[in-house]
């Protein structure tokens, strides 16, 4: 399976695979600060996550596309909560059609 193999400095570097894969890097340069984000949801409807950790400035991340068969363990894995997903996704739409932005 194709997955990512992310690297913050010299630690042990982190491979996730999973059906729907996002890595999430948020940085803000007034504050010299960011986070990184490394999860995805699967389809149990469950929302593995490898890394939620906050950057300094001068870190160093490696990110590599790679073909494997195995993962790293995870953090956390949440159950997704299908009902609740429909109910927001029903909210949202009547919101954007409201505003014109869908029909």
């Amino acid at each position: 399976m194709i997955g990512l193999k992310v690297q913050i400095n010299d630690e042990e570097p982190v491979v996730a695979v999973t059906e729907s894969l996002v890595l999430i890097l948020d940085y803000a340069s007034y504050i010299e600060s960011g986070h990184l984000y490394l999860g995805g949801t699967d389809r149990d409807y469950y929302r593995p996550k490898w890394i939620d950790q906050n950057l300094n400035l001068g870190d160093k991340i490696s990110v590599k596309v790679v073909d494997t068969e195995t993962t790293s363990p995870t953090l956390s894995a949440e159950a997704i909560d299908r009902l609740e997903l429909m109910q927001d996704f029903e909210k949202l739409r009547k919101e954007l059609i409201r505003k014109g932005a869908i029909q």
